[in-house]
């Protein structure tokens, strides 16, 4: 009977750059009043986002010029920005490196946001099959890519909407290859201008939510692949939206509070070949957190 080895595969982080964009030039937290384009109603709905005056673009995210990339990452909130070896079998170290997928997969760890009315509250509260969903939920809106799989079922489809990899950006030194893999994010939030469940109007926000990005690798020529993840490193961090109501009825945020902060961000130096599944660290057996709260909708109490 064959004996067969498992031999371990190096994926070195050569640098990771985690952003905090908050202070950069363009405005954040912009903030303006009108209904939602998916319903039909004309409910108005307060809208905050962090994207900043431009939205950002895929193809330049994936475009060869480090330059471009770095212009084209400020347009989040947070950025994260990867330089990775991968050395695999043979004298020049590539044989399986062609296999081998990298990107960032963001979850939900936690979310605290309230928005208070005069009279009732309201909040996130993702569900699945009508049962309550529990944290950490997948952060995945990615549009759909061959093989049409469905967002969050694993490979492409579970890493965040903004992920890309420079595939074999150049030679590490004649031995493996070197990639580039980058991801950021201006996650926004929207309400209702007054509660349904009792007809008030809004007063105040608070807290936010708290994510892990995970910069993962997965295998294209392993039997459990597409949900089979490495975790090469991790970037914990947290937005607040805190304030309340000016005279005009928009948000105006708490200077002081509302804010991005990073946890302490580390590289997973040690872990074998395609790793160990994410099992506890996302629930990649239910619906992401859009799905799980009906496009981002929060859920409305007396």
């Amino acid at each position: 009977m064959p004996v067969h080895k498992a031999q371990v595969f190096p994926i070195s982080v050569v640098q990771l750059t985690v952003a905090n964009l908050e202070e950069k030039d363009m405005k954040r937290y912009n903030t303006y009043i009108r209904a939602r384009a998916d319903e039909r109603t004309g409910e108005p709905y307060v809208f905050i986002n962090t994207r900043g005056a431009e939205a950002y673009s895929d193809a330049r995210l994936a475009d060869n010029d480090p330059a471009k990339v770095a212009t084209e990452l400020e347009k989040g909130l947070v950025s994260f920005n990867a330089t990775v070896i991968l050395r695999g079998a043979g004298a020049n170290k590539l044989e399986g490196v062609s296999s081998i997928h990298l990107g960032w997969l963001q979850t939900i760890v936690a979310t605290t946001l309230k928005v208070t009315y005069r009279t009732g509250s309201a909040e996130y509260q993702p569900m699945d099959g009508g049962q309550p969903l529990p944290p950490p939920w997948l952060d995945s809106n990615r549009p759909a890519r061959p093989p049409n799989a469905a967002v969050g079922t694993g490979g492409e489809s579970s890493f965040v909407k903004s992920s890309n990899e420079q595939r074999d950006d150049q030679n590490a030194a004649g031995r493996g290859k070197q990639r580039r893999v980058v991801s950021l994010d201006a996650p926004g939030i929207m309400f209702r201008v007054t509660n349904p469940a009792t007809n008030d109007p809004w007063t105040k926000t608070e807290g936010g939510w708290s994510f892990v990005n995970h910069l993962t690798a997965f295998s294209t020529a392993d039997a459990a692949a597409p949900t089979h993840y490495t975790v090469i490193a991790v970037a914990p961090w947290t937005v607040s939206y805190v304030g309340s109501k000016d005279g005009r009825g928009n948000w105006d945020k708490d200077a002081t509070e509302t804010k991005v902060v990073f946890g302490s961000t580390r590289s997973m130096w040690a872990l074998p070949d395609f790793g160990a599944m994410l099992t506890n660290t996302f629930t990649d057996q239910g619906p992401v957190f859009h799905e799980a709260t009906d496009k981002g909708r929060l859920v409305y109490k007396g």
